[in-house]
């Protein structure tokens, strides 16, 4: 089974057009136990969860970061690895499309760009669930999906209009208000068992205490925000179903 298009087809066309030798950095079988599912007892057991993830860099990101050492012109696979891991486990999502546009937003949205890594421009995603039909291995959904950036954008454009968000202000002046600090909650994912935001602040959110119902996954460390809305950070707040 696939989402948004049957396989790499779609990234390799855009690579073959505009003639881009990608680097594909990749975190292979990174093996999660996280509530995911729909019936009652998934969502108080977890299930182990395998994900493969791959992000694609641009000619000169990859050319910069290999001739002149520069990290910050590559992505770092420890750093993804950390964030993946944190997001799954912490949305306890029903359902494992919603993975995918929470990665997708978090590394092709321009505007969740990280001021120490490169833009990836393309993302190819797996999820295999490894016990979800029986308690073995085997038959086990499989889930996958790839995308370039510049289809992510289109597509997420093109369906804005068919989602409905509630208004951030309310989250942003509450978020402001507890860590006391300015802080621009935007709306990513909002779903019955969870909402999850794009959090934008002048300063760190140490000061952000949270409840068992809410993460918070970094993205950059407070060092790097100079300017306003540098520091930035997904929010997840779990919600109870009835």
């Amino acid at each position: 089974m696939s989402l948004l298009n049957d396989s790499a087809s779609s990234v390799a066309r855009e690579q073959a057009t505009h003639q881009a030798p990608y680097l594909w950095i990749q975190v292979q079988q990174l093996e999660l136990d996280c509530i995911i599912g729909i019936y009652e007892q998934e969502r108080h057991t977890p299930q182990k969860l395998i994900v493969d993830l791959a992000l694609a860099l641009s000619p000169e990101d990859w050319l910069k970061s290999g001739q002149q050492g520069l990290l910050d012109r590559s992505i770092n696979y420890a750093d993804v690895a950390e964030q993946v891991s944190q997001l799954i486990c912490a949305a306890e999502f029903r359902l494992l499309e919603s993975i995918f546009p929470l990665l997708a937003h978090l590394y092709l949205s321009p505007n969740c760009q990280q001021p120490t890594q490169a833009q990836a421009q393309a993302l190819k995603l797996s999820l295999h669930k490894l016990h979800a039909l029986s308690p073995t291995a085997s038959p086990s959904p499989y889930l996958s999906m790839s995308i370039s950036r510049n289809e992510w954008m289109q597509l997420n454009n093109s369906a804005s209009g068919l989602i409905v968000k509630p208004s951030s202000q309310s989250c942003s002046q509450k978020l402001s208000e507890r860590s006391q600090s300015k802080v621009k909650a935007s709306p990513i994912l909002i779903l019955p068992e969870v909402h999850i935001y794009q959090l934008d602040s002048e300063h760190s959110l140490d000061r952000l205490e949270l409840t068992p119902d809410e993460s918070l996954v970094l993205l950059n460390s407070s060092a790097s925000a100079q300017t306003p809305d540098a520091f930035k950070a997904i929010y997840v707040q779990r919600r109870a179903l009835s």
